[in-house]
C-alpha cells in the first residue's frame, strides 16, 4: 500500500504553467478602466490550464505570494477590463496562469504598467435652435447629458471660424451680431470635457431676414383675387411665402395671421366680398423661421362676375349678366361622349354679346379634345356672335396687361367647324 501511494504522488504534475509574457495594456477609455489582453499565450504548452489570476497594485512587485488576487479568468479567455480606477494613476499589472493541479508561479519577471486615460468625448448637446433677425442670429441648445460627469463646457464655431470660442458649462446660448442681411451662416456647438476631449458636435445653418418680395400682379375675381410676385433672392434659404390680407392698409405684419402660406409664386385669396377694397402683402419666411415684418401693400377690389375653369361637356351659355367671366384655369370645350368624325356631336359654348372674358396668366381656351382614335373624337364648338355695339372681349385679367399674359384661343382638329363662329370679337393680350 505504501508503495502505491508513493507512485501516485510521483505521477502528480508539480510544474507551473509558463509565465504569461504576452500581456498588452490599453488605458484608453473613460479614465476609470484599463483593458488587458494576453492573446497569443499558448495554453497548449502546458496542456492543462485551469484559469488565470489577475493582480493589480499601485506599486511595482515581483512576487505575488502576499498579494490579493483581483480577479480570475477562465482558461480560453484572454481579455479582461479593470474598472473603478483613478484617471492618471499608474497601475502595475500581472496575469498568472494556474493549471488544474493548482500550480502557478509566485515570482514574475516583470509587471506591465498601465495608466487609465480619458479619451471618450462627452455627449453632444441636443436640440440646437436658431432665432433669426435682420442683422444677428441667436442660438440656443439643450445641455449635454454629461454621462461621465466630467463636462467642462462648450466650444462654438461660427461661419468660417475653425478655432472656436469656448463657453463655460452653464452657458447654452450664443449671439452673433453685425451680420449681413439675407445671408446663411453655419454654426456648430461641441461639448468639451476636463481632459480636452471634444464631441463631434451638432450644427445648424442660421439665416438673417430675407428681403420681402413685391407683388407684381393682382387679378380680381368674383369673391377673391389672385396675386403674383417675383421670387425672393437666395432661394435656398426660403421656407415659405406668407400672404396677408386686411380691409385697411398696413405697413407691418407684426401680430397678424397670414391668410395663406405657400412655396409657389402665386396664391389665390377667396371668401372676399365683391366690390369691397382689400389690402394685400407678401412676406418671405426663411429656413430659420425669420420674417421681415415690414411690408408694402397693394389694393384690389374683387369683381362681381363668374369664375370659370375646367371642361365644358354640355351646351353652355356665358351671359352678359354673368360677365365678366374670370378664367382661373384652362377651359376645354368638348362633348361628354365621343362621336364619329363623319357625324360629330359637339358641346357648344355660346357667349352673348357684350360679355367680357378675362384670363388669368397662363390660362387659355381650347375647343375639342383628342380621343386617340382614328375615327372618333370629343368634339367641341365655340359660338361667339357679338355686335358692333356690344362686342365680346377676350382679354387679360391683369391690372396692367401686356401681350402674352394668357395663352389664347385654340381650335383643335376636334372642333365642330360648322357650329363654331366668331363675330365682332376683340382678342387682346394673348399669345
Amino acid at each position: 500500500m505504501i508503495c502505491c501511494i508513493s507512485a501516485i504522488a510521483a505521477a502528480q504534475d508539480t510544474t507551473p504553467p509558463p509565465e504569461v509574457d504576452t500581456l498588452v495594456i490599453d488605458g484608453n477609455g473613460d479614465g476609470t478602466t484599463i483593458g488587458l489582453d494576453w492573446t497569443g499565450y499558448d495554453e497548449s504548452v502546458d496542456g492543462d490550464i485551469d484559469y488565470y489570476r489577475v493582480y493589480v497594485e499601485t506599486s511595482d512587485f515581483s512576487n505575488v505570494s502576499a498579494l490579493n488576487v483581483l480577479a480570475t479568468v477562465e482558461a480560453g479567455t484572454f481579455i479582461y477590463r479593470l474598472a473603478n480606477l483613478t484617471a492618471g494613476n499608474t497601475y502595475y499589472i500581472a496575469v498568472i496562469a494556474v493549471d488544474t493541479f493548482g500550480n502557478a508561479f509566485n515570482s514574475i519577471t516583470a509587471t506591465v504598467p498601465g495608466i487609465p486615460v480619458d479619451t471618450l468625448p462627452p455627449a453632444d448637446a441636443t436640440n440646437l435652435q436658431v432665432k433669426s433677425f435682420a442683422d444677428k442670429l441667436s442660438f440656443i441648445w439643450d445641455h449635454s447629458a454629461d454621462f461621465h460627469g466630467d463636462l467642462l463646457g462648450y466650444r462654438v464655431y461660427f461661419d468660417d471660424d475653425t478655432s472656436g470660442v469656448f463657453l463655460p458649462l452653464d452657458q447654452n446660448t450664443y449671439i452673433a451680431n453685425n451680420l449681413d442681411p439675407a445671408t446663411g451662416y453655419r454654426f456648430t456647438v461641441t461639448a468639451v470635457d476636463n481632459d480636452g476631449n471634444e464631441s463631434s458636435g451638432i450644427a445648424i445653418t442660421g439665416v438673417t431676414f430675407l428681403a420681402n418680395p413685391s407683388i407684381a400682379t393682382v387679378s380680381a375675381r368674383s369673391g377673391g383675387v389672385k396675386l403674383y410676385w417675383e421670387a425672393a433672392d437666395q432661394s435656398e434659404y426660403i421656407k415659405q411665402y406668407r400672404l396677408y390680407v386686411s380691409e385697411s392698409d398696413f405697413s407691418s405684419v407684426e401680430g397678424m395671421t397670414p391668410k395663406a402660406t405657400t412655396t409657389s409664386l402665386s396664391a389665390a385669396v377667396t371668401d372676399l366680398v365683391d366690390g369691397k377694397a382689400y389690402y394685400f402683402a407678401v412676406s418671405v419666411m426663411n429656413i430659420s423661421d425669420g420674417e421681415q415684418k415690414s411690408v408694402n401693400t397693394v389694393s384690389e377690389i374683387p369683381v362681381t362676375g363668374t369664375n370659370v375653369s375646367g371642361e365644358i361637356i354640355n351646351n353652355t351659355s356665358w351671359t352678359l349678366a354673368g360677365s365678366p367671366y374670370i378664367v382661373t384655369g384652362d377651359i376645354t370645350i368638348r362633348n361628354a361622349d365621343y362621336s364619329h368624325n363623319n357625324s360629330p356631336v359637339a358641346a357648344t359654348l355660346t357667349i352673348e354679346p357684350g360679355a367680357k372674358i378675362r384670363f388669368e396668366p397662363g390660362t387659355g381656351l381650347y375647343v375639342g379634345k383628342n380621343h386617340n382614335h382614328a375615327y372618333y373624337s370629343f368634339f367641341g364648338a365655340l359660338s361667339v356672335q357679338g355686335t358692333p355695339e356690344l362686342p365680346v372681349i377676350f382679354t387679360s385679367n391683369k391690372t396692367s396687361p401686356v401681350p402674352g399674359d394668357w395663352k389664347g384661343i385654340y381650335f383643335r382638329d376636334e372642333t365642330h367647324d360648322s357650329a363654331s363662329v366668331l363675330e365682332h370679337c376683340i382678342v387682346e393680350y394673348g399669345g
